[in-house]
């Protein structure tokens, strides 16, 4: 899979519990969440000071995100990526 959009390397991938989405964390510093069917850009986190070295979807429902750099807390908040 190609998506375009980060500035430098992505560092990790999680996928949304429905599988429509995908989020990518990278060494721009920030997150971005992916419309797998339209393979673009739905929304990006650009608030972290460091490269984002994890990701993860909530299991349940996948409506929030949990980001984390690589030298400061996580983060969680919505995904934006609701039902299809």
């Amino acid at each position: 899979m190609f998506l375009e959009g980060h500035l430098k390397e992505i560092y990790s991938i999680d996928y949304s519990p429905n599988g429509y989405h995908a989020a990518t964390g990278s060494g721009d510093n920030t997150c971005k969440v992916w419309d797998l069917h339209h393979r673009k850009c739905i929304y990006t986190i650009p608030s972290h000071q460091n490269l984002v070295s994890s990701i993860k979807f909530q299991p349940n429902d996948g409506h929030f995100l949990l980001t984390g750099p690589m030298t400061t807390q996580p983060r969680c908040g919505p995904t934006r990526a609701g039902p299809p």
